[in-house]
């Protein structure tokens, strides 16, 4: 059960810091009824931190097999497909999907310029300028960061497409 006090209980700090130190939960401050602040021992901080910052990396990358399109997947013919979706960039081949992080902004990719082997230069839209700019993407270490091994991924991918409303 969480432990609140009121805000006038803080003048005790001795008292607070044995309290806060027994305590693996914060400990919530009142002001006239109201919540006003969290108080926790700066271990249990860290590792709420710690754990906020490996949800974050875990958020940021997946990669997503869907079995259903493996028949598909045969017929990609060495094509990649590159889209955005809100906040996240969205690049398939075969039946892997890998999401990732991309800038708030982005409206879309409005062309695929160059591929080389896992670096992609592309343009894109964002809504802060009305003319799209050039932008870059290194897959190889967001990959390595999913544990794939790029030059099994990417060998096989000779064409980058855009993919808006393909599936």
């Amino acid at each position: 059960m969480p432990r609140i006090i009121p805000i006038r209980d803080l003048k005790n700090t001795s008292e607070l810091s044995c309290m806060v130190r027994e305590s693996s939960e914060p400990i919530y401050v009142t002001k006239n009824g109201y919540g006003e602040m969290v108080i926790m021992s700066m271990e249990a901080y860290e590792e709420n931190a710690e754990k906020l910052r490996a949800l974050e990396q875990i958020a940021k990358k997946e990669i997503v097999y869907d079995h259903a399109k493996s028949s598909e997947a045969s017929s990609d013919n060495g094509k990649a497909y590159l889209s955005n979706e809100r906040n996240m960039i969205i690049f398939r081949h075969g039946r892997k999907t890998i999401r990732f992080k991309g800038p708030y902004s982005l409206e879309r990719f409005t062309s695929v310029k160059e591929w080389d082997k896992g670096y992609l230069v592309v343009m894109a839209k964002y809504e802060h300028n009305e003319e799209p700019e050039e932008e870059y993407i290194d897959l190889i270490p967001i990959l390595k960061d999913l544990e794939i091994e790029p030059s099994v991924f990417l060998n096989s991918i000779k064409e980058v497409r855009l993919d808006y409303g393909r599936h």
